[in-house]
């Protein structure tokens, strides 16, 4: 996940009303075949745009175009078949699930300055709908209250705004937050890295509490943070080997438990942050590690995906690649969706890709 407003997310092309449609009696929640990677089932569809998310271990769900309207079909990666999952005539630009799969976050467009977020549960039944006056929204949930979401939305010039969701309750609370990247570090505390004290691209992460405004200074600094509710990461620059950034992981105690290295590479802004995925369960962080530190632009290497592991601090070299991407991991951890549209899969034991859509 790169954090930078210079940088648009891909939007999926989509265009205007909404439609939920209930499950094909066929799609389960998993099936208790012992599949492997040989037996997933690319699509061959000029329909789809993008891979939009993980469903469940078995499924993934795709955005597909047909003639005006756009449909989220799940599909199973084992039988080949679709069900559809929710259609809409506005464009759809992405869906992501909740931390633990109940719930599903749609990002539409109504119109060039404004975006609806739509929560829909498992059934692809319509939750709760909010729409913001944005050109471009990041969101991120909440994994201690998955009913509660933070929104930063942005305008045409990059100012932005910051809201607290609560899909329970449909309150949209605007913040005083300073920072647009920002992400949960509690059931009602927000963190971010202020930038405004920034130095050689380090920032300090500050607590927020959403609920009282009271702010409060960690005792750290970044180029970039995450957390699940285990533990916190921090990547710092390296001050003592130039061109590396060191990934440490701290517990809840706000004691440090591992670290790692990693070559850096640099673009127009200072320090380019590798795109990264994080296994909450097996408690497994994945990113991307170039095989030296230099300019971005200048760098015509492959990347290792590597992932490493908190409870045994080992790192396990998974796949070279020829260009880092995003990474969405599968709720059991095996597989992997890369890009923005998610159209590739890796096997994360082996190493294997194969492209989804062809």
């Amino acid at each position: 996940m790169r954090k930078n407003v210079f940088v648009l997310l891909l939007i999926f092309v989509v265009l205007t009303g909404c439609q939920a449609h209930q499950p094909n009696s066929t799609i389960r929640k998993g099936t208790k075949e012992n599949h492997t990677f040989d037996d997933i089932k690319s699509l061959h569809t000029q329909d789809s745009t993008a891979i939009g998310d993980w469903y469940d271990k078995d499924h993934v769900l795709v955005i597909d175009k047909k003639d005006n309207e756009y449909e989220v079909n799940r599909y199973n990666l084992y039988s080949g078949q679709s069900s559809s999952f929710f259609k809409t005539s506005n464009q759809v630009m992405s869906i992501k699930r909740s931390p633990d799969s109940k719930m599903f976050l749609l990002q539409t467009s109504l119109s060039e300055e404004k975006i609806e977020l739509s929560i829909l549960n498992r059934k692809g039944e319509l939750q709760k709908r909010f729409s913001f006056p944005a050109y471009e929204v990041e969101y991120n949930w909440n994994s201690f209250d998955e009913n509660r979401i933070v929104v930063t939305t942005f305008s045409k010039d990059w100012s932005f705004d910051v809201y607290a969701l609560n899909i329970e309750t449909g309150e949209k609370k605007h913040l005083s937050t300073n920072q647009p990247f920002v992400q949960w570090m509690s059931k009602t505390n927000i963190a971010y890295l202020d930038n405004k004290d920034l130095m050689n691209n380090e920032a300090p992460l500050v607590k927020e509490d959403i609920e009282t405004s009271k702010k409060n200074a960690l005792s750290k600094k970044g180029l970039m943070f995450s957390n699940d509710q285990k533990y916190l990461l921090v990547l710092r620059y390296d001050r003592d080997q130039e061109g590396y950034g060191t990934y440490t992981f701290y517990d809840r105690k706000n004691q440090k438990v591992r670290e790692f290295q990693v070559p850096l590479l640099s673009d127009y802004s200072g320090w380019s942050v590798p795109y990264y995925g994080w296994d909450s369960r097996q408690h497994v962080f994945y990113t991307y590690k170039p095989k030296y530190s230099t300019n971005k632009a200048s760098y015509n290497e492959e990347f290792m995906l590597v992932g490493f592991s908190l409870e045994t601090g080992q790192e396990n070299k998974i796949a070279s690649l020829k260009e880092e991407k995003p990474i969405r991991l599968s709720p059991d951890g095996k597989y992997a969706l890369l890009g923005l549209s998610g159209k590739k899969i890796v096997d994360l034991k082996t190493g294997e890709t194969k492209s989804l859509i062809k």
